[in-house]
């Protein structure tokens, strides 16, 4: 495994760790709607740098294109369960299982391209 790509990996993952602490717990003036907002859109940003990250690998060769496949499925449903989220987010009963959706969404799918990359 070259070592020099896991860190970026790692690094959007705990930015990840990191931005869903600050959206749930350190902005307490925010509102929960706007946390599970935030909590989705840092999601979706650290997916979409993964992707590219990824993409990065796969067109320098350093992916195969069954990886290329696999990643491109994971983030396929990452993107409907992000969808999901938002829905659920515009319940305020149901704000805390958006974000959970959210969270566990994108550790799936950053999992997934930690052991791709």
């Amino acid at each position: 495994m070259n070592r020099r790509r896991l860190p970026s990996t790692l690094g959007i993952a705990v930015l990840l760790a990191v931005s869903l602490a600050y959206a749930n717990g350190c902005s307490s003036t925010a509102t929960p709607a706007r946390k599970a907002y935030t909590t989705i859109s840092d999601a979706v940003s650290a997916a979409q740098q993964a992707m590219l990250g990824f993409n990065s690998q796969y067109q320098a060769g350093l992916a195969t294109e069954a990886q290329r496949t696999k990643a491109l499925a994971y983030y396929a449903d990452f993107q409907a369960t992000a969808r999901t989220a938002v829905t659920l987010a515009k319940d305020v009963t149901q704000q805390a299982s958006a974000l959970q959706i959210a969270y566990d969404a994108a550790n799936n799918l950053l999992a997934l391209l930690a052991q791709l990359l």
